[in-house]
């Protein structure tokens, strides 16, 4: 005879399938999603021991992430996404090779990493493409575009400990964290335009074209031009020479 338990709910509740597959599971801190048994039973030692020895577990970390976090990102809006990094981080750690790339294209668009701006200190979240590394020339570059996102690195760096700050940073990198200027593709219609140093197109239909555009350098520029900021310059200088080295070559150039 399959044993039953109580689940959250008070219910009665099996812990296997007909066909052997687990469906009641021992409670799990910050997942919701499951059926598992109820807490109350654990606090007895002989209780805690014959479920485990019957075979009810914990569900996996892949198994929480795949089959109950991501699915929220797709049907709430509100979801609480504050224990996700670490249980992301934590799968990103043990992931087998043959697995990472894929883990990583699927969490790549999902908003659960925290920013702030200088305009704005109220804790946001947001994916890691939209936001930069807090390095020191980074904030200062950005001071004349204070709407620009940083992430709260102190905070993972907390979370994933110091043996670990190595793999932090690979893992923010893959993610799409920026730790340079970034060059954004910026498009604009040609006869819209009173652009003069663009290839004049054949036909008279509407013809649109896309150009890299450093990002906040437009506004550093007109800070510049309008204070005489020499320190500014001179940072502005040093920036574009690393973008140059960095991301342009003989097939990209800006």
């Amino acid at each position: 005879k399959k044993p039953v338990f109580i689940d959250q709910d008070r219910k009665a509740a099996a812990a296997f399938d007909k066909n052997g597959y687990p469906i009641l599971f021992l409670p799990v801190e910050n997942v919701d999603g499951y059926r598992v048994v109820n807490p109350e039973l654990l606090k007895n030692p002989d209780t805690y021991k014959f479920i485990e020895e019957i075979g009810i577990k914990a569900p996996s970390l892949r198994d929480q992430i795949y089959n109950i976090i991501i699915p929220k990102y797709k049907s709430s809006a509100g979801i609480d996404t504050t224990p996700h990094f670490k249980l992301f981080f934590e799968y990103y750690c043990q992931c087998p090779t043959e697995e990472l790339d894929s883990f990583i294209e699927l969490i790549k668009p999902l908003g659960f990493l925290r920013y702030n701006t200088a305009a704005d200190t109220k804790v946001y979240r947001s994916k890691a493409s939209s936001m930069y590394l807090p390095i020191p020339e980074l904030r200062t570059y950005f001071e004349t575009k204070p709407n620009t996102r940083f992430i709260l690195l102190d905070e993972y760096k907390e979370i994933a400990g110091k043996e670990k700050e190595k793999y932090l940073l690979s893992f923010l990198s893959e993610l799409g964290i920026k730790n340079q200027l970034s060059i954004e593709k910026v498009p604009f219609d040609y006869f819209n335009s009173d652009r003069s140093d663009i290839p004049t197109p054949y036909s008279t239909r509407e013809v649109s074209w896309e150009e890299g555009t450093i990002d906040g350098c437009r506004e550093i520029a007109k800070h510049i031009s309008s204070n005489k900021d020499k320190e500014k310059s001179v940072l502005l200088w040093n920036s574009l020479l690393s973008v140059i080295k960095s991301q342009c070559s003989r097939y990209y150039s800006l």
